[in-house]
């Protein structure tokens, strides 16, 4: 059966092999983890220049608040490994990349900047953090820029 043509109930609650067993829908029901831990031993270790949560409205609908004007952030595409619910919903939804960047965090909850030469610290007190890039000069278009 086409996926298109199954029923919301059986996309929703078949077990997902790409999701190791788990449905949709379960996945879609998954609380939202705090950051709490992760800022403060952040905050030990480097000065925190912003903070933007990607909740709705993806990475250009938050992360532009957080930055300078005259400035972008460059992300490095593949410093992280997309989590495989979203691509399970992109390819349900049959979504282009940069309209999933514009919708969902594609995994990144939360970026911070700061400076770069606290970086390798950063990650040290932070198990599980990934550089992303660097906020960069720049003068109009989108203001995160994926590379």
């Amino acid at each position: 059966m086409h996926e298109r043509s199954a029923s919301l109930g059986d996309v929703l609650l078949v077990p997902r092999e790409e999701l190791a067993g788990a449905t949709l829908g379960g996945s879609l029901l998954t609380g939202h983890r705090p950051y709490l831990a992760e800022f403060r031993a952040l905050r030990q270790v480097a000065d925190i220049h912003s903070i933007a949560h990607l909740t709705g409205g993806g990475w250009e609908g938050n992360l532009p608040r957080s930055l300078p004007n005259g400035t972008a952030a460059s992300i490095d595409r593949g410093s992280w490994e997309v989590p495989a619910l979203f691509t399970l919903l992109a390819r349900l939804g049959d979504l282009e990349e940069m309209e999933q960047f514009d919708t969902w965090n594609m995994g990144i909850g939360l970026v911070v900047a700061i400076s770069p030469d606290a970086v390798g610290a950063a990650l040290d007190a932070v198990p599980g953090a990934v550089a992303l890039g660097a906020v960069v000069p720049h003068s109009s278009g989108r203001r995160v820029i994926f590379g």
